[in-house]
């Protein structure tokens, strides 16, 4: 009984912070350069322009592996 209790109460909670985290959702995204960068990335290897260097790092000439790309591209 005690187990049951301890579930109803995990499960109220969880209930109410997804309820918490939605309800102000559409306010809270932000879609920057980087976000948008990598979206028209994605979107050239849709189309079959398939690259071979990923994202751009802080330190010039210096670049992050494209598998982010390639995992980003089905979305």
């Amino acid at each position: 009984m005690q187990n049951k209790k301890i579930l109803l109460l995990l499960f109220i909670i969880f209930v109410l912070a997804l309820t918490l985290r939605f309800l102000y959702f559409p306010n809270n995204i932000y879609f920057g350069f980087d976000q948008a960068r990598d979206a028209f990335a994605s979107l050239e290897i849709v189309f079959g322009e398939f690259r071979v260097v990923g994202p751009p790092t802080s330190v010039d000439g210096w670049f992050h592996g494209p598998l982010y790309y390639y995992l980003y591209a089905p979305l």
